[in-house]
């Protein structure tokens, strides 16, 4: 049977508001979920919190659940807390990255979530390991040239890298550079040193300080010292300590003036 004309711009308008309905609500769905897009982060990511504390606190005193976080395999996130490194299994909901059986409290094993802000960096909902009154903030670090900066990297850089005028305990002067990589160059009888912020060396001093070590490439022995540092003026004062007791680790007291280092500018 023929159609008439009017049966047939309602049947073609049927259709087509069918068609417009259907391109809305597939419209509509992409509309209604944005952060389904948000990319899962890469690379290296450092506790810029911890290094925003460490000017004005004793190091091995600064909360933190981790220094640094590294993405690299899929569902996975490498960590390192200064004194251990290990994996935990992720998984990532829109903008949150749960990592799971992160740490123990309360009786039982605790997730940690890291929101991924705007900018790419992420916030670690980590208060209540650490105590702190705000999250933990995690940034991407990187160099002019384009290369990923570690924690340690960023630790020197902010507390002692750099040229400095030394004088040694004897009156001699002299020049050393710290960079940024832990390597010191023209200090005598050391090639490599270490700020102290997490491990064993938080227990060499018996009276709580900022420590640093000394090595040279192929000697095993490392020789720690106390520091101090004038803000006034960015010197700082190096001290040796008392000699290791036997079978005891630590409790070493706090001696003689080592150097003074006035930074160059």
């Amino acid at each position: 049977m023929k159609k008439s004309t009017s049966q047939l711009i309602t049947q073609y308008s049927i259709c087509l508001g069918a068609i417009l309905t259907i391109g809305h609500l597939f419209a509509g769905c992409k509309a209604l979920s944005p952060q389904e897009n948000i990319e899962a982060p890469v690379g290296t990511y450092i506790n810029q919190t911890f290094l925003d504390m460490s000017e004005d606190s004793l190091l091995i005193n600064i909360p933190r659940y981790v220094t640094e976080l590294q993405f690299s395999i899929p569902d996975s996130a490498y960590l390192n807390n200064g004194f251990e490194e290990f994996y935990l299994h992720t998984h990532q909901t829109m903008d949150t990255i749960h990592m799971l059986d992160a740490w123990y409290g309360n009786g039982s094993l605790q997730n940690l979530s890291l929101i991924i802000g705007k900018d790419g960096n992420l916030l670690m909902l980590d208060t209540a390991y650490t105590q702190n009154s705000e999250p933990s903030r995690f940034v991407r670090v990187q160099d002019a040239e384009g290369k990923e900066r570690t924690f340690v990297n960023e630790l020197n850089a902010k507390l002692i890298s750099g040229k400095y005028q030394v004088t040694d305990k004897s009156g001699k002067q002299f020049t050393a550079e710290f960079m940024d990589n832990g390597m010191v160059n023209s200090m005598p009888d050391y090639d490599h040193f270490e700020l102290c912020y997490a491990g064993d060396c938080a227990n060499e001093c018996l009276k709580p300080t900022n420590l640093i070590s000394f090595t040279k490439k192929g000697i095993d022995a490392i020789q720690y010292y106390a520091m101090e540092r004038d803000k006034s003026n960015g010197k700082w004062t190096l001290y040796s300590l008392s000699a290791p007791q036997a079978d005891i680790q630590g409790e070493r007291m706090i001696g003689d003036k080592w150097l003074e280092m006035s930074k160059i500018k």
